[in-house]
């Protein structure tokens, strides 16, 4: 699977205008969280509650919500899984990223509840947040790894 992935990258050395565009969207969404988690990004620890399934599940559902809000129908398996592996490089390295981003989707695809639970804050933070609730926040992986409790959704 992972040679799959790389595969469509080796395949577009440009950025195309319109993943140029989500991206633009994505890394201010994680730069904030992970600045006030005290980390730069691609140096988050590969332990505790950095790599828990509600960490990856809201990186997975922010990349995923992004691109259906902003392309739709339009969107397609390639410019999604450029965007999560973007996501999932900028947290854990450009090295482990992409084991990481594999084992992650094939728990997704199972039903794992922490990874599904992590997905779905990610959606409602971006909904919410797009459709101008006063408050709104994208948060969910800073609160995650803070301990603070947070409702199933």
């Amino acid at each position: 699977m992972i040679k799959a992935i790389k595969s469509i990258f080796q395949k577009a050395p440009d950025v195309d205008p319109i993943l140029e565009g989500l991206l633009k969207q994505l890394y201010p969404a994680l730069w904030i969280q992970f600045d006030m988690l005290g980390y730069r990004g691609k140096a988050f620890p590969l332990e505790g509650s950095y790599i828990s399934g509600q960490s990856r599940g809201y990186l997975i559902g922010l990349a995923e919500a992004i691109c259906v809000h902003n392309m739709g129908d339009r969107l397609s398996h390639d410019v999604f899984m450029a965007v999560a592996a973007a996501a999932f490089s900028e947290a854990y390295g450009d090295k482990p990223h992409w084991t990481i981003l594999c084992d992650t989707l094939e728990e997704f695809q199972r039903g794992n509840e922490k990874v599904l639970e992590g997905a779905q804050h990610a959606h409602n933070d971006i909904a919410d947040v797009y459709a101008n609730v006063p408050y709104a926040t994208i948060m969910g992986f800073w609160l995650f790894n803070n301990g603070i409790d947070q409702p199933k959704v």
